[in-house]
């Protein structure tokens, strides 16, 4: 049985926009999560992002991970990003 990929996103304060992410996520769904992230913060001028992941587990193979840092990365290379992880999930380092 797996969890059900859920987000929240939402602006805290002026100063930065808030992700909240849960379940079992693929790239898909992580591509979708950051590009309503940069929708949101560009229509409210806020670049800065703070991403909870302490509770996504992420389902894709490695291989896929370094092509979506790098459509990532050229999509928010304009924000600044903090992401809060479990430390033992490796694919989160």
């Amino acid at each position: 049985m797996s969890t059900p990929f859920k987000y929240q996103i939402c602006q805290q304060q002026p100063e930065f926009v808030r992700v909240t992410m849960s379940g079992i996520a693929g790239v898909e769904q992580i591509e979708c999560v950051y590009q309503e992230v940069l929708d949101l913060s560009s229509s409210h001028q806020v670049h800065k992002v703070l991403v909870d992941a302490k509770s996504v587990k992420l389902s894709y193979p490695l291989t896929e991970f370094l092509p979506l840092m790098n459509r990532l990365s050229s999509l928010l290379k304009d924000h600044k990003i903090a992401r809060v992880c479990h430390k033992d999930e490796f694919r989160q380092g």
